[in-house]
């Protein structure tokens, strides 16, 4: 035997030579998959979500030529007057609140039945107020928050929300606040992303809040009579103002207001940057006129639009699509695409007694889909798609 063969049969070929082997071939500090010990069922929830936002992306300039004219719900709320109403991104919840403290979770999906699964009353669960606000937080995840903010200052998050609500925490958002009947109350802005909460509304600041620490990290003072509304991007948050400023704000700054626009003459319904489009404001105002920024250039507007005529008390803007929409205390909905032209005009419930829509007190978008919620002071929430949705039917049991 040689003295290279002999070497060779002296190495030890021990399973655990043969692990070391496997092991140390392969790079040592790899990130673990995400989902390499969760459940099958949680895996293809998150795969659904991916799908949505996906879909979402690709069909959103077609949304823009398409006309809202399938209504695809409508049912009563338990609600005297709709104040708010918000679409689940990805379950098939919709959730509303009426002027007063009710809170309801209803559990549809298009032209099917709507059935309410939850409801509770603020007055029960300690509010001292209106409810003005109402966000998702963790809206990804399977165990998703609902936080629920009043006109006295308040912010409660609620966990089970859709089927037996529980009290997860609580805490004061605006200690400054002076509550008017009619004022807006505590707007809220979330930024899922960095875990930060900002809060404003009839105080003279916006606080920024670490939720995980319950914190109040910064706060940004402004000169304006109140906040009317806020929304967060990728980068930036959005305020809306009672005298009518848009303010682009950028917490990490120390001057934290980078950008200010004042060409509306009256308070912003609603002022946001899409998914889709990092450099670009849309904001609309109480006398009906939309504006288009670009953040880029100066603090001017790049177009404008006379979307109503008269008093706008409502206003939603697509995050994905190239649509906005109103509801008119006359009695109709209005929805436009970015260039000005109407898409649709809703003045009647569709079906056989084809009754007259009530005063329209709120609307907003799906996130993703192209479905919009509109809810009226006779206590009526109806619910329109750009999509053509048949009604699926019962298949007859075959007689034997």
């Amino acid at each position: 035997m040689s003295i290279e063969n002999s070497e060779k049969n002296e190495i030890p070929l021990s399973k655990y030579y043969i692990w070391c082997s496997d092991f140390f071939s392969k790079p040592i500090l790899k990130v673990n998959k995400e989902d390499e010990y969760i459940s099958q069922k949680t895996r293809a929830k998150r795969q659904r979500n991916k799908i949505t936002e996906k879909r979402a992306e690709l069909y959103s300039n077609d949304i823009g030529k398409k006309k809202f004219e399938t209504q695809i719900g409508f049912f009563p709320s338990n609600s005297d007057v709709v104040s708010y109403v918000l679409f689940h991104p990805y379950e098939p919840y919709l959730i509303i609140s009426d002027e007063n403290d009710g809170v309801s979770i209803w559990n549809w999906k298009p032209m099917s039945k709507a059935n309410m699964i939850n409801s509770f009353s603020a007055e029960k669960k300690s509010f001292n107020g209106r409810v003005t606000d109402i966000k998702i937080i963790n809206e990804r995840f399977e165990n998703s928050i609902l936080m629920v903010s009043s006109s006295s200052g308040n912010i409660y998050f609620y966990k089970n929300y859709e089927s037996k609500e529980e009290l997860v925490t609580s805490f004061k958002g605006s200690s400054d606040t002076t509550p008017k009947k009619n004022g807006p109350g505590i707007i809220t802005s979330w930024k899922q992303d960095d875990g930060l909460l900002f809060v404003g509304g009839e105080s003279d600041s916006i606080k920024i809040w670490d939720l995980e620490k319950e914190y109040n990290i910064k706060e940004i003072y402004h000169n304006s009579n109140c906040i009317t509304t806020l929304t967060s991007s990728k980068n930036f948050n959005i305020a809306g103002t009672g005298d009518g400023i848009i303010y682009l704000i950028d917490h990490r700054q120390e001057n934290s207001f980078v950008k200010k626009f004042s060409e509306h003459s009256s308070w912003i319904v609603n002022a946001k940057i899409q998914k889709i489009n990092d450099f670009q404001i849309i904001s609309g105002d109480g006398n009906g006129i939309v504006k288009f920024w670009d953040i880029r250039k100066e603090e001017k507007s790049q177009d404008e639009i006379q979307f109503l005529k008269g008093q706008m008390n409502t206003f939603a803007i697509h995050d994905y699509a190239p649509v906005f929409a109103t509801g008119s205390m006359s009695q109709y909905i209005k929805i436009s695409n970015f260039i000005g032209e109407s898409l649709s005009q809703i003045y009647y419930h569709s079906g056989f007694l084809s009754q007259r829509i009530g005063p329209i007190s709120t609307v907003n978008f799906h996130p993703f889909h192209p479905w919009l919620a509109a809810g009226a002071t006779d206590s009526i929430v109806s619910l329109y798609s750009s999509e053509s949705i048949q009604k699926k039917k019962k298949k007859k049991k075959k007689k034997k």
